[in-house]
């Protein structure tokens, strides 16, 4: 039992750590808009193949343009030409998130809740 409360003890602070960037950096980031210039397909091979999509995001800091690709894929791209609010590190400003809840706050709070039940299993355990 002592096992479980600290492995659920574990998950339940990486969860909170987690929100607690994500929150940093929605208030030190700084919000503007990115507009969606294209996508770059990748393929995955096999019985279960599927496609995933990069988006190329164009914004501009200061009258400087920025085109960055995105670092992770999502399973349906976003249109061409669709604006998005995107939060930037002022101190590198290639370090970029698309605002949304589930890129986000998903990710964070689906561990954390693991964390809860974890927790709350352990104490329910025998």
């Amino acid at each position: 039992m002592v096992w479980a409360v600290i492995f659920g003890l574990v998950i339940f602070i990486i969860g909170l750590v987690g929100l607690i960037r994500v929150y940093l950096r929605s208030k030190n980031w700084i919000l503007t808009e990115a507009e969606v210039y294209s996508h770059r397909e990748s393929r995955s091979s096999g019985e279960n193949s599927s496609t995933s999509y990069y988006e190329l995001i164009r914004y501009e800091i200061k009258g400087k343009e920025i085109l960055k690709h995105m670092s992770y894929s999502t399973g349906f791209p976003y249109a061409i030409g669709r604006v998005l609010p995107i939060l930037y590190n002022p101190h590198d400003k290639q370090k970029i998130i698309i605002k949304t809840f589930s890129r986000m706050y998903l990710l964070p709070l689906g561990i954390l809740l693991c964390g809860v039940f974890l927790l709350y299993g352990s104490f329910m355990m025998p």
